[in-house]
């Protein structure tokens, strides 16, 4: 099964540009890709910071160019969005029992959960008691694999500034995640607007870019907290789910179907060989 992601589209009011980018042309060139290219996933999500201020003004933006795809969405919240302005313009977007942004989506090969990490007026994201409750009952109902998507990255990624804003209290998720790791196949996430993937506590993880500006890589600590932001390319990513495991595409889109010249014709003898 094919599925999508999306992450931190940061588009704001009609004819905003951030950091000499325009996030709604952005958008509109991923859908493009997307469409044209991979119609044929069962799901894209957006996994978190659809907008910059979480306006309605930026909702109605953003709105019919996610429409606009020929897969179906599903919505999660960032720092940077409002709960109320994601209900209002996406109203097929699940709420748990306590009113938050989380949910499970039946595989054929398992189940996806969606995690709601988003803490109104903070830049780091957490999980309270009542979603971690949730997710502890909900990983408990079935004996399947899973994977989780979330905004915020659980774990410190070498980037000092970002990770003083990552998962707050990540210790605590692990403690619920740990009676069933040998069930989760990937904990997918946004936020760090840079591809990352490795592994936590024997768990994978895979971060998705931006669609606008991306977060230079600067490692380990720095002479003062900063933030530099760049003009690496865009991109969204492309799971395939399966039985056997999970597969992480990074999908640059801005330049990604300029095929160059083949240098000459390769047999497929020559390449079992």
């Amino acid at each position: 099964m094919k599925i999508l992601q999306i992450t931190d589209t940061h588009v704001g009011r009609p004819g905003h540009v951030g950091y000499g980018l325009d996030p709604r042309a952005r958008l509109e060139a991923c859908v493009a890709d997307i469409n044209a290219h991979h119609a044929d996933a069962a799901l894209c999500l957006v996994t978190g910071d659809l907008v910059n201020d979480g306006s309605d003004a930026e909702y109605e933006n953003i709105a019919p160019v996610l429409r606009a795809l020929r897969v179906p969405v599903r919505v999660l919240a960032g720092n940077h969005d409002s709960r109320d302005g994601l209900r209002r313009f996406f109203p097929e977007t699940p709420l748990d029992e306590n009113g938050f942004l989380q949910s499970a989506i039946e595989l054929p090969h398992g189940r996806i959960i969606l995690l709601d990490t988003m803490v109104p007026g903070a830049a780091s994201g957490a999980l309270c008691d009542l979603r971690l409750d949730w997710l502890s009952r909900t990983l408990a109902a079935r004996d399947d694999t899973v994977c989780l998507f979330m905004h915020h990255p659980p774990l410190a990624l070498g980037i000092e500034y970002m990770d003083r804003i990552g998962l707050a209290g990540n210790e605590r998720f692990w403690a619920v995640l740990k009676p069933f790791r040998q069930r989760i196949a990937l904990i997918a996430f946004g936020h760090v607007h840079r591809p990352v993937s490795g592994l936590w506590n024997g768990i994978a993880f895979a971060g998705t870019p931006s669609t606008v500006q991306q977060v230079a890589l600067e490692l380990g600590p720095q002479p003062e907290l900063h933030l530099n932001f760049n003009h690496e390319p865009p991109c969204y990513a492309i799971l395939d789910i399966s039985g056997a495991g999970v597969i992480v595409h990074q999908q640059r889109y801005t330049h990604n179907w300029d095929v160059l010249p083949r240098l000459g014709p390769l047999s497929r003898t020559a390449v079992s060989a």
